[in-house]
């Protein structure tokens, strides 16, 4: 393999590692926003048929 494949290798798999930390925060996020959502809710006093496990398992955790 020439030099300038081996840089163009090496760059897409560090592109491709970063989208997918990124991809990862960002799904943790939701996450996160979800479940102040619902303590939000919580909060204010009206009842809930659901739990935060109910939120956790809707998104796959």
């Amino acid at each position: 393999m020439s030099n300038l494949r081996k840089l163009i290798v090496i760059l897409a798999v560090i592109v491709g590692m970063l989208v997918v930390f990124a991809a990862i925060k960002t799904f943790e996020r939701k996450d996160d926003s979800m479940l102040k959502i619902y303590n939000e809710y919580k909060e204010k006093g009206k009842e809930s048929q659901f739990t935060p496990e109910d939120v956790r398992k809707s998104f796959g955790r």
